[in-house]
């Protein structure tokens, strides 16, 4: 870094102003509010939903406020980063989902995808395959039975996925979790899922 980079990183730094990532953990259209929550676990609100959905990277600069407390900090501006769903492992819980895949369909192999990626052709083309597609998502619980998906598509998918979680979980509205949706291999209906896997994130 030279001299004149290392001045104006001190300034900005003595200004307040500070760069962060986080991944979106809410969109309320509603609203037209987007959450998003860092990997230390603090959460920061912006208006203008547009196409912000669960799992989107934001790259934020941040102004403190003045304060030591990140909680009033503020989002000077946010910008899209690609999807967290594109990194690698990048998947909530997929390791406890892929021993439950084991358990319940021995010797066979799966393919997950994000909510972004998975495509009604991909739907309706799996007979042509040898593995089963299994959609991800991320959801906010709004009842004892019920999440609300943040835009899953196709959209009868999540409503026909809809009616339990995970034995022994406790699913309290507001909490975070992630679904994971298998489809029927022998069948291209675009809403034939045939098991569910719930796992509570926060």
């Amino acid at each position: 870094m030279n001299k004149f980079a290392a001045i104006l990183v001190a300034l900005i730094a003595s200004l307040g102003i500070y760069p962060v990532t986080g991944t979106v953990t809410e969109v309320d259209r509603e609203s037209d509010i987007v959450t998003f929550t860092t990997c230390n676990g603090h959460s920061f609100s912006f208006y203008g939903c547009e196409d912000w959905a669960s799992n989107d990277l934001v790259s934020a600069i941040m102004y403190d406020n003045g304060t030591p407390f990140s909680k009033d900090d503020v989002v000077l501006s946010a910008r899209y980063s690609g999807c967290a769903e594109w990194l690698p492992e990048a998947f909530p819980m997929v390791s406890k989902f892929e021993v439950d895949f084991a358990r319940d369909f021995p010797r066979q192999i799966c393919d997950l995808y994000g909510q972004k990626e998975l495509t009604v052709s991909d739907l309706t083309s799996r007979m042509d395959r040898e593995d089963y597609i299994v959609e991800v998502v991320t959801y906010t619980v709004i009842d004892e039975l019920h999440g609300l998906s943040d835009g899953a598509k196709p959209s009868k998918t999540w409503d026909m996925a809809v009616g339990h979680f995970a034995p022994g979980e406790e699913y309290a509205p507001g909490s975070r979790a992630v679904c994971y949706l298998v489809y029927d291999l022998h069948s291209d209906y675009v809403d034939d899922i045939i098991a569910r896997y719930d796992y509570l994130l926060h």
